[in-house]
């Protein structure tokens, strides 16, 4: 153990056996890939990937290898592929319905678990949160311990996890629940409707069972402290790679990525938000750097009786508005226009429910309405009602988000950085200098045009979408001014009859 206190990044990592979940999630690709580049001393990368909709774990595993994001690794390092071994398994079952072989492999050779498989989703089901999300790192962290060679075990959570409390109280720490999880886990196996029909009191101050079942489940992680070392990383929304392996990296439209897709496709017209709110972010790089150095950390620094936790998080650095996104957002798109945009960006943010009702109809349904009857008559698809209403459901989802400032402390995360070697610092530092607002915005559009929605950005397509870009904005002004001409004719009218 003295000794390897001494030990660098990679030197820690050297001969390392990694189980991984969540691999085929945005954060999991970004780490495998990242220590597999810079880690070139691993061992082994056990992979948790299941089939899927008849594709099996090794064609998923393919196509995850043919994404840009691995190009760096195949022309510096093709060989480091060959260090991965994928295990056929399902999370949400007992020893993840493993072979007998993946099984007695896993127990015999794994030092380092990192759990970062979980069900992202904002729905309404407490039940599918908790299966998800709760009860599966349960049923892993039981089975991890019965790894004989466990060294530790890092759980990635959220950084929305304690939304029940002030963000300036939502610390490093983990905050002692006020719910039993044994109880809550007992009631899902035997009474899960009650767990429904309870929703609104068990979420006590969570916006969704998602933040709430995350919040649930560092308490079972935390527990499991006096078997083996836990660390805990909590990511806020993950934004697109700012610079590894290459700047705008991203497959999600998740989260803040999300927020941005519907802004600047005009989808997004009207916002329940306050202009000058914020939501906490993590470039994906920044967070899978924060998880490397985090762990190695805990071997430098062992401490048995405390689980370590880093709220993976930049917002104190660069805060980014909801005004922010809609002023820097509109030249980006000009920049890199998708053929997939629906209407130019405009948004209004109000928090006010009536005002934000009747704005939505007419800013965002009417609009939509037209645009699909001028569809009809061409005999094309129609699509910007149905896209409307998934952007109205999306807004709801998120409204407990937007209305709020969401900024967490982060003292812990940024200290890691007076830890890194020197030699290392380039390669795992977490707290990127020189960012700027209109940079990171910028780079989030192209990812969402390159790689999310997997379109060419040349000059020959760049060239026709700007021009479609351009008319779809003088269609927009014309309505624009149509619109208040005829709200002033209402007006003068009302007037008139008044007098």
């Amino acid at each position: 153990m003295a000794n390897m206190k001494n030990l660098t990044i990679k030197e820690y990592f050297e001969g390392q056996s990694i189980f991984i979940t969540g691999n085929t999630g945005t954060m999991g690709k970004v780490l495998i890939e990242k220590l597999l580049r810079c880690c070139p001393g691993v061992a082994r990368l056990y992979l948790l990937i299941r089939g899927k909709k008849n594709i099996s774990s090794e064609e998923r595993w393919k196509a995850i290898t043919e994404l840009p994001l691995f190009d760096v690794l195949k022309k510096s390092n093709p060989e480091a592929l060959a260090k991965v071994t994928l295990i056929e398994g399902d999370i949400l079952k007992d020893d993840m319905d493993l072979s007998e072989e993946d099984k007695q492999c896993l127990l015999e050779n794994v030092t380092i678990v990192y759990h970062m498989a979980a069900l992202v989703q904002f729905s309404d089901s407490m039940t599918l949160a908790l299966i998800n999300n709760t009860k599966s790192t349960h049923m892993l962290l039981e089975f991890a311990r019965r790894m004989k060679k466990l060294q530790l075990f890092h759980h990635v959570s959220t950084a929305f996890c304690n939304m029940n409390v002030p963000c300036d109280k939502a610390i490093e720490e983990v905050i002692p629940a006020t719910l039993d999880w044994r109880v809550i886990m007992k009631l899902l196996e035997t009474q899960p409707l009650i767990l429904e029909n309870l929703k609104e009191k068990l979420l006590f101050g969570h916006p969704n069972p998602y933040t709430w079942s995350k919040w649930l489940t560092e308490q079972i992680v935390d527990e499991y402290k006096i078997y083996f070392p836990i660390v805990i990383t909590r990511p806020a929304s993950v934004s697109s790679t700012v610079r590894d392996p290459f700047p705008g990296w991203l497959d999600s439209n998740n989260g803040i990525c999300g927020f941005t897709n519907a802004i600047g496709f005009g989808l997004l017209r009207i916002a329940f938000a306050k202009e000058d709110n914020y939501t906490d972010f993590i470039p994906a790089d920044a967070s899978i750097n924060t998880m490397i150095v985090a762990s190695w950390k805990k071997y430098k620094e062992p401490a048995p009786e405390r689980t370590d936790v880093y709220n993976s998080c930049l917002i104190k650095d660069i805060k980014i508005t909801g005004s922010d996104y809609v002023r820097l957002g509109r030249p980006a798109m000009v920049k890199y226009p998708s053929k997939h945009i629906v209407w130019p960006s405009h948004v209004v943010m109000t928090t006010n429910e009536l005002w934000y009702k009747i704005l939505f109809i007419l800013l965002q349904l009417v609009p939509a309405v037209l645009v699909d009857l001028f569809c009809l008559v061409r005999n094309k698809k129609r699509r910007a009602v149905n896209m409307t209403i998934k952007s109205a459901n999306m807004l709801r989802i998120y409204k407990e988000f937007t209305k709020r400032k969401l900024g967490f402390p982060n003292d812990k995360f940024k200290a890691l950085n007076n830890d890194i070697p020197d030699e290392e610092w380039d390669t795992f530092n977490t707290v990127y200098k020189g960012l700027t607002k209109e940079y990171l915005i910028s780079i989030g559009y192209k990812s969402i045009v390159k790689y999310y929605l997997k379109e060419e950005i040349n000059e020959e397509s760049m060239i026709k979408n700007k021009r479609r870009y351009f008319w779809l904005i003088v269609i927009d002004e014309i309505m624009i001014f149509c619109f208040w001409m005829f709200g002033g004719y209402l007006l003068t009218k009302i007037l008139g009859s008044m007098l």
